[in-house]
């Protein structure tokens, strides 16, 4: 298959993106923006540094350590106070392009040489076409698009510091250093790389593959270097965590709820123990080196390593965007390496195209259009078109119905505009729809439903007052008990 293929069914995926954003133009989302609009304005009006600082001891007290995060939110947030599309389009280049750094880096090293047909029966594309067929997989799984929905995600940060990470366990300069000096410019930047987020834990397979990618032999000493560095950022990370106000609930006493709740998890660790079966099989029949086949795999371990690692946590969602390189990496040496027949490749090659712009298109739409919608309501509300009766809203976004608030008053003028959460898990403490009684809810089916007490859903009639008229929109309405 010629390597435009892939290159042109990302420039596909890209332009449905870009076009999506611009075309729908939504609004900030319900998790986090409305928070970091209101600390970026601070930055940018304040002292960076003594605002930074405030972040950061702010951090400590909820269990993370994350220096970087005041220049983050100025650089990413300060700049489009008044358009979220500004921020979600450098978001969405900034996600898109950390992972090619990462898959370039991969492939520029001795690993990627692994994934080279040996017999030459399929041809090869070059280092560009590779990256895009990788960013077609990541693409293809839904779990992905939640970097674009959620432009808060620090996870981009994490795959962009592992990239260059990996860059120097796989250089040369790595493999001829001594060890003082290899052990202080690894401590350096994996201290860094423990700075971003917990989840960078799950890339030291890789760095370990990186490692051994340029010797015959394992190099133990220097190995046994970054499993020390790796385990002593967990380790502090943890302490933190443990007396920190959000992160104190990661505990081992959530595994087996999260075991019988998540598919995600089941799933992908059932594929990695595959993927890992039949690569050992190939190594027992002397198909592939053992040095090549800890190189094929590392991705998997270090998926296996993230899913294990959120067990104590949760999975799904958001929280699921980490899996993206690793799978991707996974499914790239099967599509790089493995002898297959010409069209077996092509047919691998093409499904992952045709699923990542399905996807694409989908969750692009999915996600947007209701903030499309909420745009919309914010906008009427600054025109006058809110309706004066109406000061008091309910909501049942656990953390969205404080940013609605903000927005509102924010954006739309309503500075007196009161909206009041409902505990979705909790219906008793719901208002009564009793008849005659009219409250006002802003609604999403998907994310905020309305939650009431007494009536049934099918027992009460809703009146539009704002927004879109789809299943999926943002709105205001009139709720009255029959």
């Amino acid at each position: 298959m010629p390597s435009r293929f892939p290159i042109a069914a990302f420039l596909l995926c890209l332009g449905i993106l870009v076009f999506g954003l611009l075309l729908l133009r939504p609004f900030w989302g319900l998790m986090d923006d409305g928070n970091l609009l209101d600390h970026a304005l601070r930055l940018r009006e304040g002292n960076l540094w003594q605002e930074s600082w405030r972040l950061f001891r702010g951090d400590l007290q909820w269990g993370m350590v994350r220096p970087y995060f005041g220049p983050y939110v100025w650089a990413l947030y300060g700049f489009s106070q008044e358009s979220a599309v500004p921020l979600l389009l450098i978001n969405l280049l900034w996600v898109l392009g950390a992972l090619a750094l990462l898959f370039f880096f991969v492939l520029r090293s001795k690993m990627g040489a692994v994934w080279s047909d040996p017999r030459g029966r399929q041809e090869d594309w070059h280092i560009g076409a590779k990256i895009a067929f990788l960013l077609l997989v990541c693409l293809a799984l839904p779990w992905t698009h939640n970097y674009f929905l959620f432009p808060s995600l620090q996870e981009k940060v994490v795959v962009t510091v592992a990239a260059f990470v990996f860059a120097w366990f796989a250089s040369e300069h790595a493999q001829r250093a001594s060890l003082p000096i290899f052990f202080l410019i690894s401590l350096l930047l994996v201290a860094i790389g423990f700075c971003t987020k917990g989840q960078f834990l799950a890339f030291a397979p890789l760095m370990l593959a990186a490692l051994w990618s340029r010797e015959h032999q394992f190099p133990w000493r220097k190995a046994l270097v970054v499993v020390l560095l790796f385990a002593t950022g967990a380790i502090f990370l943890k302490w933190v965590a443990s007396g920190g106000n959000y992160t104190r609930v990661y505990a081992l006493g959530t595994i087996r709820e999260n075991l019988r709740l998540s598919l995600s998890f089941r799933l992908f660790l059932a594929l990695t123990l595959a993927h890992q079966l039949w690569i050992l099989r190939l190594a027992l029949k002397g198909r592939l080196l053992w040095r090549d086949a800890f190189l094929a795999t590392a991705p998997t371990f270090g998926l296996q390593l993230f899913l294990f690692m959120m067990l104590p946590w949760r999975l799904g969602g958001y929280l699921n965007t980490s899996i993206a390189p690793f799978a991707a990496l996974t499914l790239g040496f099967w599509a790089f390496r493995i002898q297959r027949e010409g069209r077996t490749s092509r047919l691998l090659v093409q499904g992952v195209a045709a699923l990542a712009v399905v996807v694409t298109a989908q969750q692009a739409y999915a996600h947007w259009a209701p903030l499309m919608d909420l745009r919309h309501i914010v906008e009427n509300s600054r025109e006058g078109k809110w309706p004066a009766s109406v000061q008091e809203v309910f909501n049942s976004c656990a953390e969205g119905h404080s940013h609605l608030k903000n927005y509102l008053r924010r954006f739309g003028g309503l500075t007196r505009l009161e909206v009041i959460y409902v505990n979705r898990d909790a219906p008793a403490t719901a208002p009564a729809l009793a008849k005659g009684k009219k409250t006002y809810w802003i609604v999403q089916e998907g994310w905020c439903p309305i939650v009431h007490s007494e009536i049934p859903a099918a027992g009460t009639r809703r009146m539009l007052l704002l927004g879109g008229k789809r299943g999926n929109s943002f709105q205001l309405v009139e709720v009255e008990g029959l």
